[in-house]
């Protein structure tokens, strides 16, 4: 018998245990399993390979693998964590068939960030189950869905090296690649068992067989054939092991052409025949004979370990512990008040209308102002100003403000004239077209009026100028970059209701620096900010709002429901004070907050699409940099790899209500923000 059945105690989709293991001999299981050593050292098979894991080591055994762990020669101390994947599919839509690698190489504390995250949330999980305080299961839940999400950003992604898989992180940047090569993989893994080619793949991927191998080999370390041959040697091992049939029949089902091919590359990987592999280890799997032999701690002894290795953690749950859960209920049905959002970013700002006689930069102003629901431009004649360049833009339907500031002085006045009379030379129809705006201060109130006189007098040609009154730039200042904009934005919008009328696409300062804390929602090197994606998020808000506090905002629109969950509690002091990244890196690695998010959706039944959008700093474009070491000049993979990441999480999940009531869990840390579609089908 070698598969376990795992039991869920207290009702939860996850199990956890802290053990001294003897031998747990070989079985597999439906649940994904990660095996954490707090201490000592032990052996694990994982199929054909074994691994040797001392302290600190994470290993993860993914669902339905054979494995086994022993004692060496030095006591242990291991914590198992099993994940009921069935449940958390509904969270996330990638665990049909999921693969994940950790990296056994790092023993340091915090050498490798992603892994020290997956340690700890293991940690807090265990402190939860021994004192179950009140909402201990849902923050536990959303414990897990962390500990997914972070498996799905960093650790799916893998290669071979000398006969191991190995956490292989060059294409964590191309999501649109690792999302083919799981996709690859989990084929592969549904159709080993007959005949399959690289042609019938490639015409699956649109892809050349050409590019599809280098695709397949740069990314696994292995050919197509021997990953596939690889994926059939390993799924016979349950069938050696499991059962009594022949090593031909076996061949057969597991979709090689003949035995011979069969016991060669059993032998590449195992290092021995078959037929000597079922005789060494088929008196080793778990059944009625041979059950696991280990000792489990007890709860006192579990709690003095963890304080050990997390002393921080454990400090802040003993402070914190039951405090940070906010549960709210929502009537789904209740009618609400009209809400939008979008008004509050209604125009672009650009400095340099040159830059938009190019398609590639009017085809980004149009990605742009799609997301925002932008359809006003605003055009600085402050500037050189191209005709040419504002046609190209009002081609496309947006509305097209020429804004000058009030003059100073003679010069600054006929600067203005200038350059109105070059725009109406070259194109005096454009010129008709354009709306005028004055930007004036406090002090220039009374004498607007006069200026806007003269300048029309001097021109000749009837057209409106409006007064607007200064508004403050931003300055320069690394938050403008950072995942610290967002709550602020978030915040201001929706809880201060701050306008902010006029957006920088990006700024104006003449630096060739990949990031300068200048404004703007998007680098000059065409990559998207944190502010971007929370100014998205704010211009899906149109609707009826159905609910709303601080840190989150429901809206309904007909059958579809948004939330949009934030960070408000967190207010770091002294803001502009922040010149350096390092100032600014400071406050967002030492800034620890966790707030659990339980949203009960009342009055909904039927068919539902969910949808996720999750911002946190490990997909700002900041902390991204910060991790290359904030170098002047960045390579093309580099940035390539600055772009994909710097995108908001994602996940689209279908589930059914029949119970009229849909739960839905998050996990804001720190400086997140997280929105939620939930589409009816």
């Amino acid at each position: 018998m070698l598969k376990e059945k795992v039991t869920y105690p207290d009702g939860l989709p996850i199990n956890i245990s802290v053990m001294a293991i003897e031998e747990y001999p070989i079985h597999f299981h439906d649940e994904l399993e990660v095996i954490f050593v707090l201490d000592g050292t032990v052996k694990v098979k994982d199929g054909y390979y074994t691994y040797s894991l001392k302290k600190d080591d994470v290993l993860i055994i993914n669902d339905r693998e054979l494995h086994s762990i022993n004692r060496t020669r030095e006591p242990n101390i291991i914590l198992i964590y099993q994940i009921d994947l069935q449940f958390f599919s509904q969270f996330h839509s990638n665990l049909s068939n999921p693969f994940f690698v950790t990296d056994t190489s790092y023993h340091v504390e915090g050498l490798n960030e992603p892994l020290e995250k997956l340690r700890k949330l293991m940690a807090i999980t265990m402190l939860e189950v021994i004192n179950k305080a009140a909402g201990y299961k849902d923050r536990i839940i959303d414990s897990a869905n962390a500990f997914i999400t972070g498996l799905n950003n960093d650790f799916q992604y893998f290669s071979m090296d000398e006969g191991k898989f190995v956490n292989e992180m060059k294409n964590k940047g191309n999501k649109i690649l690792a999302e083919r090569v799981h996709r690859i993989t989990d084929f592969i893994y549904e159709n080993y068992d007959r005949k399959l080619t690289l042609q019938e793949i490639a015409d699956r991927e649109h892809l050349s067989i050409y590019y599809l191998s280098h695709v397949i080999k740069e990314s696994m370390g292995l050919s197509f054939q021997d990953f596939l041959n690889f994926v059939r040697v390993e799924q016979s091992e349950k069938l050696l092991l499991g059962t009594n049939r022949k090593t031909s029949e076996i061949s057969f089902e597991c979709g090689f052409s003949a035995s011979r091919y069969y016991i060669k590359y059993f032998e590449k990987w195992y290092g021995c025949h078959p037929d000597e592999y079922r005789q060494i280890y088929s008196k080793k799997i778990i059944g009625n004979e041979l059950n696991a032999n280990v000792s489990h701690y007890v709860p006192e002894s579990i709690l003095s370990i963890l304080k050990n290795r997390f002393n921080n953690e454990y400090s802040n749950y003993g402070n914190n512990n039951g405090s940070s859960i906010k549960s709210i209920e929502i009537n789904c049905m209740k009618e609400g008040k009209n809400y939008r959002a979008k008004h509050f970013i209604d125009t672009f700002l650009i400095q340099d209308s040159t830059q938009y006689l190019y398609a590639e930069n009017l085809k980004r102003l149009k990605e742009v102002c799609n997301d925002l629901k932008i359809k006003n431009v605003k055009v600085s004649l402050n500037s050189f100003v191209e005709p040419i360049a504002l046609k190209n833009i009002m081609d496309m339907d947006y509305k097209v403000k020429l804004s000058f500031d009030y003059p100073q002085n003679q010069q600054a006045f006929d600067d203005i004239i200038f350059k109105l009379r070059m725009i109406i030379r070259k194109d005096p129809q454009i010129f008709q077209k354009l709306f005028f705006e004055l930007v004036i201060s406090e002090s220039d109130k009374e004498k607007a009026k006069t200026t806007i006189s003269q300048i029309k007098e001097v021109m000749g040609t009837p057209f409106n100028i409006k007064v607007q009154e200064y508004q403050q730039e931003s300055e320069i200042n690394y938050l403008n970059d950072s995942i610290l904009k967002v709550p602020f934005i978030l915040k201001n919008i929706l809880e201060s209701c701050k306008e902010q009328k006029n957006l920088d696409l990006c700024g104006d300062t003449n630096t060739h620096a990949f990031l300068s804390g200048e404004p703007g929602i998007i680098t000059r090197w065409g990559i998207k900010k944190p502010s971007y994606f929370a100014y998205q998020m704010l211009a899906e808000l149109e609707g009826e709002e159905i609910a709303k506090d601080k840190g989150y905002i429901i809206i309904k629109n007909e059958d579809t429901i948004k939330i949009l969950l934030y960070a408000s509690e967190v207010t770091p002091k002294d803001y502009k004070e922040l010149k350096s990244p390092d100032e600014l890196l400071s406050i967002i690695e030492n800034t620890r907050t966790d707030n659990q998010w339980v949203l009960k959706l009342k009055e909904l039944k039927g068919h539902y699409k969910i949808k996720r959008y999750k911002l946190n700093k490990s997909n700002c474009i900041f902390t991204l940099y910060s991790n290359l070491g904030f170098p002047e000049t960045l390579t093309l993979k580099e940035e390539q790899m600055i772009t994909w990441a710097s995108y908001p999480g994602v996940s689209i999940k279908e589930t059914i209500v029949d119970n009229g009531v849909l739960d839905i869990h998050s996990n804001m840390d720190e400086f997140s923000a997280e929105l939620i579609i939930v589409e009816k089908i």
